[in-house]
């Protein structure tokens, strides 16, 4: 299993076009994510000592909707800039995002370099693009070296009018990496990290079967594990793509 992120104009070449011209693929299903639950974004599951709800609120974005910065318009007067707008992804920004994609780890300098843009301005988009809640960052575990061994997806069959409650509800479980609404027969998918096996059937029939929503889940154990959101797995190491 894979999730692939193809934009509108390169549809001609994503993963979907090129899976049935490969020799070694016999058959294969796809659907299409229609909504990602992104949950409380700092639980830190592999830490036994878990962040306080003080610490994650430094971790969280402003809400774009609530905040707006005051500042000169064109005229020289006063005004309001919405943040929503100074904040929305631009074809400019393509650079800046293509860099920040390869490594999220790059800091102004040697984006600045990249993009061929001065470092006030990469410091000044980046702030834009974080605060609007356009540009994300996603961290990498290597969850094997922290004592998880039991990853699995499930899928799941739930009640459509329950099903942003029961998606909202489910992503915000330490278990939970990943959670959205999707095409199909089972109409929400979910990753889960777990211990043990022992564990995973305990979060399966104590958290997961207390949602009246669910009809039905199918649970499937992640027997290896090539890569995870920006890197790939190696001898449980994380390793650069």
């Amino acid at each position: 299993m894979c999730q692939t992120h193809t934009g509108l104009r390169d549809q001609g070449g994503s993963v979907l076009q090129r899976l049935p011209r490969t020799a070694r693929v016999l058959g294969f299903d796809a659907c299409a994510v229609m909504h990602m639950y992104l949950g409380s974004g700092a639980k830190w599951l592999a830490f036994d000592d878990p962040l306080t709800d003080d610490q994650a609120a430094l971790l969280h974005a402003s809400d774009p909707q609530q905040h707006a910065t005051t500042g000169e318009n064109g005229d020289g007067g006063g005004g309001v800039q919405d943040v929503r707008n100074a904040g929305a992804p631009r074809e400019q920004d393509g650079p800046l995002l293509a860099e920040l994609a390869r490594d999220g780890r790059a800091g102004v300098v040697e984006l600045a370099r990249a993009c061929g843009w001065s470092k006030s301005r990469v410091s000044a988009r980046l702030e834009e693009l974080l605060a609007a809640g356009a540009l994300r960052v996603a961290v990498d575990l290597a969850y094997p070296r922290f004592g998880f061994h039991a990853p699995a997806y499930l899928w799941l069959t739930v009640a459509p009018g329950r099903l942003n409650a029961t998606g909202e509800a489910l992503s915000a479980h330490p278990e939970t990496t990943f959670a959205a609404a999707v095409t199909g027969s089972a109409n929400l998918l979910v990753t889960v990290t777990c211990r043990t096996m022992d564990d995973l059937y305990s979060y399966v029939t104590t958290k997961v079967g207390a949602l009246e929503a669910v009809h039905q889940v199918d649970v499937v154990p992640v027997l290896h594990r090539l890569k995870q959101a920006g890197t790939r797995l190696h001898d449980g190491r994380l390793i650069p793509t």
